[in-house]
């Protein structure tokens, strides 16, 4: 994914006033949500005094592109109401906890962990009378490219992270397959779709932009361990934002890479000794 200048940036990026947000400014197109004022500042460093309050944090954030527009959420995991399960289905999913869901033409894709966090994917049908345990992989996300559903799965185990993304394919017959396209590396915790052939991953550590071949390249280093990143979202002008624990990281391209602020709620007390940021 190609950078823009800076002059790029700032013509498609100038910024304006947006009420309940003080002396900050942002894009004509960022768009918080209504009832949370947030203020900008530098990334934490690990191991520091803020950094252990967010890490503390009761409170996600989701982002999600909306038109140009950005939209912040409060991050709410996916649920089973939203799969249209029969009855006769529904006894032996019930113990399951959904942590990816995506809708297919014929069906839907769905992974999930139980109380034991054993993980598990399973393909329901278009009318919910068929559910078909697919792997045990720890899926993370699913999205679909030119040449179909990839999903990046990923564990770890004490200092020990895996992470790969991989192609899922249905045979004739209804057989699902999953095929190892990249290693990454690490645990990956979020997916995004730049176009048909291009995706974002972001781990603990890094920004990554990976094609449906399996080539790789960092563009951006982070301090988001423990910090739980779920969701990205860009910006035609190139800027990305991260969801994540406590706060959201904002990445503007420059000529350099990117430069990177954290958005976090102005109510949160980030002091060890109260370290309050509650729902």
């Amino acid at each position: 994914m190609s950078s823009p200048t800076s002059a790029d940036v700032l013509e498609r990026e100038r910024p304006i006033a947006i009420e309940g947000l003080g002396d900050l400014q942002y894009p004509a197109w960022y768009r918080p949500i209504s009832d949370e004022s947030f203020a900008q500042h530098d990334p934490y460093a690990i191991g520091e005094e803020h950094w252990w309050c967010a890490n503390r944090s009761r409170l996600a954030w989701k982002v999600v592109a909306d038109g140009d527009a950005l939209r912040i959420e409060r991050l709410v995991g996916p649920s089973l109401d939203e799969l249209p399960i029969a009855a006769s289905q529904r006894a032996s999913l019930a113990r399951l906890f959904p942590v990816a869901i995506h809708k297919l033409p014929k069906g839907w894709m769905f992974a999930a962990q139980d109380e034991r966090g054993a993980s598990s994917v399973w393909w329901i049908s278009a009318d919910g009378a068929a559910a078909k345990f697919v792997s045990a992989q720890h899926v993370i996300g699913f999205v679909v490219l030119q040449d179909g559903l990839v999903a990046v799965i990923g564990s770890s185990y004490g200092m020990h992270q895996e992470g790969q993304l991989v192609r899922f394919s249905q045979s004739s017959d209804g057989e699902w397959t999953s095929q190892i396209i990249a290693d990454i590396g690490q645990v990956p915790r979020a997916i995004h779709k730049i176009d048909e052939r291009r995706l974002l991953i972001v781990t603990p550590q890094e920004l990554i932009e990976i094609s449906e071949t399996g080539a790789m390249r960092t563009l951006h280093f982070g301090s988001w361990v423990a910090l739980a990143p779920n969701s990205i979202a860009t910006h035609p002008g190139g800027t990305i934002h991260i969801g994540m624990r406590h706060g959201i990281v904002r990445l503007v391209p420059s000529d350099i890479g990117y430069s990177e602020t954290w958005l976090v709620p102005e109510r949160c007390d980030e002091s060890l000794e109260h370290c309050s940021c509650r729902p």
